[in-house]
C-alpha cells in the first residue's frame, strides 16, 4: 500500500500555498525564502499547515475504515478498460480484493458477473466505490444507504453537492472531493 504523505510534504504544500497566498498579497517577500520572515506569512503557512494535516489526518482516517472490509462493489464498472470505472475494478482485483461490479447494461464485466444494482449483489459489500455521472450518484447513494453500506468513495468526477449532504446527514463513512482508490491502492496498468 502507498505510504501516505510525511509531515516534510505536507509543510512544503502548505509553504507553497502560504507562497502563492504572499504573492496574491504582494508580500515584499515574495521573491525569496525570506516570505517565511514576514509575520502575515508565518501565520499563513501556519494555518495551512493545520488545515493540510486536519484535513489528511480525517481523509486517512476515512480509507483506512472503507478499505477494512473484505467485499466491495464498484457503481459504474465499464467493459471499456480505458474508463475509469473499469481501472476502479481492476484495482480491486489487482489488490486481491472481493468486488462486485455494478453495471446495468452488462452481464460481465473482466471476468466478473456483473450486477444491475446494489440490490441485486449476493451478498452485502463493506464498501462502494461509485465512478458514475454526478446525477447517476445521487441516486447510488440513497440506494447504498437503504441497503446498510455505510462506506462509500465517491471517486473524483463523481461527486455532487446532494450526494455528498445526503452521505452526511447520514452519516455514513465518505471519501470525496480528494483521494482516489488507483492512487491509495496502487493501480498498475497491466
Amino acid at each position: 500500500m502507498p505510504t501516505r504523505p510525511s509531515a516534510k510534504v505536507l509543510f512544503f504544500n502548505a509553504f507553497l500555498l502560504s507562497y502563492e497566498t504572499a504573492k496574491e498579497r504582494r508580500c515584499v517577500y515574495r521573491t525569496s525564502f525570506a516570505c517565511l520572515l514576514c509575520r502575515s506569512c508565518i501565520f499563513s503557512l501556519r494555518s495551512l499547515l493545520l488545515i493540510a494535516t486536519s484535513k489528511n489526518m480525517n481523509e486517512e482516517a476515512a480509507i483506512d475504515a472503507f478499505l477494512a472490509g473484505e467485499v466491495f462493489a464498484v457503481a459504474g464498472a465499464s467493459i471499456q478498460r480505458h474508463k475509469y470505472g473499469n481501472k476502479c475494478l481492476r484495482c480491486y482485483m489487482q489488490n486481491d480484493r472481493r468486488v462486485y461490479p455494478i453495471n446495468p447494461s452488462e452481464s460481465e464485466v473482466e471476468g466478473l458477473k456483473a450486477y444491475a444494482n446494489l440490490a441485486s449483489l449476493p451478498e452485502s459489500v463493506h464498501g462502494l466505490s461509485v465512478i458514475t455521472p454526478p446525477e447517476v450518484t445521487e441516486q447510488i447513494v440513497e440506494q447504498a444507504h437503504a441497503l446498510g453500506i455505510k462506506h462509500i468513495w465517491l471517486q473524483p468526477g463523481a461527486e455532487s453537492p446532494a450526494a455528498i449532504s445526503f452521505c452526511q446527514e447520514n452519516k455514513l463513512n465518505l471519501i470525496a472531493g480528494g483521494a482516489c482508490l488507483l492512487v491509495v491502492l496502487g493501480y498498475r496498468e497491466l
